[in-house]
């Protein structure tokens, strides 16, 4: 598993309040999609960041409302809102 200096291990959730919780699969090794976009909320959006580990988040919260999540936002670099997964493509199916 791999680490952002200071962080959790990834993969984890940051929510809008910036409450980061270490998330693994159910497997241990990938996400399912039911996984992710019951993770995100809905249908799921990916980013990848700057160090190349992969940001996913609701692609439709921003017309459902959803809170800015500002760590998450500070990481991407723009506007991001919601709960979001930060994990790596090796997690991916």
């Amino acid at each position: 598993m791999q680490s952002l200096p200071g962080t959790l291990e990834l993969p984890f959730t940051l929510t809008p309040e910036s409450a980061a919780t270490h998330q693994p699969p159910a497997d241990g090794q990938h996400f399912t999609l039911d996984e992710m976009q019951s993770a995100v909320g809905g249908y799921v959006e990916m980013v990848v960041l700057r160090d190349g580990t992969i940001m996913l988040m609701d692609e439709d919260g921003r017309s459902k409302n959803l809170p800015v999540n500002r760590a998450a936002s500070y990481l991407a670099q723009r506007i991001i809102v919601g709960t979001v997964v930060i994990t790596n493509a090796d997690n991916l199916e």
